[in-house]
């Protein structure tokens, strides 16, 4: 369960911070690269995260009770 919940979030997370920065510090052309490329790298990792979770749950839906 904690770890749906952090995986539901982290996408959201580097557009959030990025735009607090960029309002506070007004960031470069190279920063605004940096973080959508965070953004994207989160998404796939919370994917992978996501498709290894469901993959445990159907292991032990058929694994035997033994």
């Amino acid at each position: 369960m904690v770890a749906s919940a952090a995986t539901g979030a982290m996408p959201t997370l580097p557009p959030k911070l990025g735009g607090l920065l960029d309002k506070e510090y007004k960031l470069s052309k190279d920063s605004k690269k940096e973080i959508a490329s965070m953004s994207d790298d989160m998404s796939s990792m919370s994917a992978l995260l996501c498709g290894i979770r469901n993959l445990t749950y159907r292991q032990k839906e058929l694994s035997p009770v033994t």
